[in-house]
């Protein structure tokens, strides 16, 4: 039994159609699972380094104003903190950074023990430190402002 002419035309128009629709698809699929939402590629600690105005408005030595400078530590979150609680630049704390948060770890420096940790805001121009800073069993708990 012979097939009709047009029907035998008929089936690579099929066959296309089916592909076309098939194309279709995958190029859709594809394009809503490619898509990353891009909210923030930056590193969370490159919004704390750099230079900055610290006041202490709360502890044995506030108010008193001072320059802190955050600098990138190796690879990572981690961060160093030089000059807090007035040390000077030449005194620094080691620190992390997660999300909008900044934690100086605790440890010893000249004879002082930290810890603490603030945020910064979504301008990226202020952060709320919060940091204990115990001097020989006397903590003196610091409440400070950093701008830029």
């Amino acid at each position: 039994m012979a097939l009709p002419l047009a029907r035998i035309l008929d089936v690579p128009r099929q066959i296309f159609t089916g592909m076309k629709r098939i194309f279709l698809l995958l190029a859709s699929a594809a394009i809503f699972t490619s898509c990353v939402e891009d909210t923030d590629l930056t590193p969370d600690r490159e919004n704390f380094i750099g230079a900055w105005t610290c006041t202490e408005y709360e502890g044995d030595f506030a108010p008193q104003t001072y320059h802190v400078e955050v600098t990138a530590n190796g690879l990572g979150e981690d961060v160093r903190i030089y000059g807090l609680y007035n040390l000077g630049s030449s005194t620094s704390l080691t620190g992390s950074v997660s999300g909008s948060t900044i934690f100086i770890d605790n440890q010893t420096v000249n004879g002082i023990t930290f810890t603490g940790f603030g945020n910064i805001n979504d301008d990226l121009d202020l952060v709320e430190l919060t940091f204990t800073a115990d001097d020989a069993g006397v903590a003196d708990n610091v409440k400070a402002r950093w701008v830029r």
